[in-house]
């Protein structure tokens, strides 16, 4: 659960870094 929680964070921020750059 943990980990899966982690995974989803990472993906969040992946893409909000990709809606800024782009």
């Amino acid at each position: 659960m943990r980990s899966a929680n982690v995974q989803s964070d990472k993906m969040k921020i992946l893409n909000r870094t990709l809606t800024m750059t782009w």
